[in-house]
Parts: C-alpha cells; structure tokens; sequence
C-alpha cells in the first residue's frame, strides 16, 4: 500500500523560501526603483517547477558569478512575483486577497513564465468570481490579454460579450482611442449582434477620432486615400458595404 502526503511535503518545500537563505544559489532582480526588490531562489525548485527556468538556467541567459546565477526581471513587480515564488515552491496561491490589476499582472508574468496551471486557474478565479468586474471593463482586460497566448479563455470570453453586445465595445469610453490592432478582432467577427449599417456609423467616429482632419460633414467628398487612413477599412467594410 501506498500513501500521499502531498501537504507536508508542500509544506516544506514551501519553508525553503524562508529557511536556509544562505543555501540559494539563484538571485533574481525584480521590478524597477522604487519598487524594487531581490529574491533568492534555488535552481532545482525553479527547473522542476518552471519550463521557463528549465531552459533559462540551461542556457547563458543569466548571469554568472562563481555559485550564483542572477537573472533580472525589470518588467514584473515584486509583489507579484512573490505570488509566483509561492506557487513554484508550494504549489499553493491564495487570490482572495488580489485585486483584479495584481490579477491580470499575474497573468502576463505566468505567460512569460510558461506557468500553464497558475494561469489557468487565474482565469477560472477572474471568470468565476470576478465577471461583474469584467463585463464592466471588458476594454481593459481586452488591452490586457489580447496578444497573450496563454489567455485564450478570456480572449474568448471578450469576444463572446461583445459578439452579443456590441455597444459595450462601440459606446465605450476607450473606443475612440483605441488601436486598429486592438479593434480589428471584433470586426472579424461574422455575427457582431449590430446592423452593418450601424458598424459603419462607429467606425467613421472612430476614424476621425484618429484622424481629426477628416470632417464628416463632407463624408460624401472623401477620397480613397481618406478611406485608407482607417487602417483596416478596406480589409473589412470595402467588402461588405
């Protein structure tokens, strides 16, 4: 017979980021000034837990002084790459206390991390327990995980909400000012629940929002060459309208 004591052994490889800090053999430089901080690690915790650092401290990613590897990682707040540590070493993450930014933040690290599990289970908690948020700021969670890979569940989750309800994309306070590459996915999309006619009407808004030499009084005179300042127009709507 065979037992698990998956909890003790969670536990106390857990107690390793707190105990024996003179034993790490990997520093790793987080965020920027002032929000700043250093972090050890050890490297057989990272390779096992992190495909990211498997390949990393394979390689000459890192630099090297004698024992020690350090990496920087400029680009992710200490706070939440403790939650990141927390989960590599005890396979636990509390989200209870997380708003939704640290969320969507903590997302863009697991991506750049290849933690596939941490990631998954953010988005179930964000989809779960945090669609009120969501639906009310669908533009910047869209800003957030439009181009992460990993994020498909949202992605997918903001397409559908505007699929069925345009207007929270069209009436949006962001809408005017947001990239092409940001608002190009949602006119894809084949069943947008809006007239075309009405599509039109938003992105000739939208167009002279980002061409303000444009005037929509004397639409009638607009050339080609006006047209094409939007970008994506003549891919989408030439074909249609």
């Amino acid at each position: 017979m065979s037992s698990k004591f998956l909890g003790t052994l969670a536990r106390d490889i857990g107690n390793l980021l707190n105990d024996s800090l003179d034993e790490y053999n990997v520093i790793i430089e987080v965020g920027q000034s002032p929000n700043f901080q250093i972090f050890h690690a050890h490297s057989i915790i990272l390779r096992a837990r992190s495909p990211y650092f498997r390949s990393a401290l394979s390689k000459n990613w890192a630099k090297k002084d004698g024992d020690l590897v350090t990496f920087s990682k400029p680009n992710i707040s200490p706070k939440v790459f403790d939650i990141i540590l927390q989960f590599i070493y005890s396979g636990t993450v509390s989200m209870s206390d997380k708003n939704v930014m640290d969320a969507l933040d903590l997302l863009i690290a697991t991506d750049e991390l290849l933690l596939t599990e941490l990631s998954d289970h953010v988005q179930e908690y964000l989809l779960h327990q945090q669609s009120n948020w969501l639906q009310n700021n669908l533009i910047v969670l869209w800003e957030k995980v439009h181009l992460i890979e990993s994020c498909r569940k949202l992605q997918e989750y903001c397409l559908q909400i505007i699929c069925k309800n345009p207007l929270y994309l069209f009436e949006s306070n962001k809408f005017l000012s947001m990239d092409s590459s940001l608002l190009e996915p949602f006119l894809k999309l084949d069943n947008l629940q809006i007239e075309e006619v009405e599509i039109w009407d938003h992105i000739i808004r939208w167009g002279v929002a980002q061409n303000p030499s444009l005037d929509i009084a004397k639409i009638s005179n607009w050339t080609t060459n006006d047209f094409d300042a939007f970008v994506f127009y003549p891919r989408i709507f030439w074909k249609k309208l």
